[in-house]
């Protein structure tokens, strides 16, 4: 469960449009709506990687909820989000801008996220060319989608560094953190944006070293929200049972994958600075 959120990051800032409600065959049927709760997970992965990630997960909410917890998640971004929308899932994990939608727009709750923050990086070759921020001045970097999380974080970070991304870069976005570390370890890039999260992941799978130019200051990280429809006694069973994930087998080894520490609860307060920041116009 190493990778879980690793390509995070990623993910998602005021995501400006929404898809429609097409039919997607990432997304298995649940066997029964009225017996089993859906537990979405927003696409940082392909599906098939995140299903083998997230079954553990998906049994430890089940048997501390005292019923079925059937895992979903969709091909795409705008497919996930089209679901959210539309109240799809009863228990939902998202990236921190996704947060904020789901809660003020969508009538989810905070239920809880991790513990550490989620913070933005520009990560570049070891062995390569690139050994500063101004080595980039008018290289290609590749990037997340632009209505991420960590691009917003990165961009407006290269910017306070003295490099506008408008003018002095040519960003290249792709649809997955993945994507942008293909195309840094072929050389089609000269550094690639990402969350902290995914380095080792990454490092690891493409049998990379990567070094970090520039570090983004964190905000609140990947939460888990829930549905009003699910009742408060569930509620507080799968607070429980999230808060009790700090090592083990199952579900239990969740934020140690994520190179977390814990869970924490989470309250609505607690994602204001992410508002802040989506109020804020992109540097991208």
């Amino acid at each position: 469960m190493r990778s879980l959120l690793a390509s995070c990051i990623l993910a998602v800032g005021t995501m400006a449009g929404t898809s429609t409600e097409a039919a997607d065959p990432a997304i298995p049927a649940p066997a029964d709506e009225q017996k089993t709760y859906t537990f979405g997970v927003f696409p940082y992965l392909a599906p098939l990687r995140l299903e083998a990630i997230y079954a553990p997960v998906s049994k430890a909410l089940s048997q501390g909820v005292g019923r079925p917890v059937q895992f979903r998640t969709a091909s795409r971004f705008e497919l996930f989000f089209a679901k959210l929308k539309a109240g799809k899932f009863d228990i939902a994990l998202v990236q921190p801008f996704w947060v904020v939608r789901a809660a003020d727009e969508f009538g989810y709750l905070p239920l809880a996220r991790l513990k550490e923050p989620l913070t933005g990086m520009i990560v570049v070759l070891e062995d390569g060319p690139i050994r500063s921020l101004e080595d980039l001045r008018g290289k290609s970097v590749a990037t997340p989608p632009p209505y991420g999380p960590v691009t917003r974080m990165a961009t407006r970070a290269l910017k306070e560094h003295g490099l506008d991304p408008r003018r002095d870069l040519d960003l290249k976005g792709f649809r997955s953190v993945a994507s942008c570390f293909q195309q840094l370890a072929i050389g089609s890039v000269s550094a690639c944006v990402s969350g902290h999260l995914v380095k080792r992941e990454i490092e690891e799978n493409l049998k990379v070293k990567l070094r970090v130019l520039l570090e983004t200051p964190g905000i609140p990280s990947l939460g888990f929200v829930v549905h009003p429809r699910v009742p408060p006694e569930d509620r507080a069973r799968l607070l429980e049972t999230i808060l009790s994930w700090t090592s083990g087998d199952d579900g239990r080894a969740f934020p140690n994958s994520l190179g977390a520490t814990g869970l924490v609860r989470a309250y609505d307060a607690d994602y204001d600075v992410v508002r802040t920041m989506l109020r804020e116009p992109a540097q991208q």
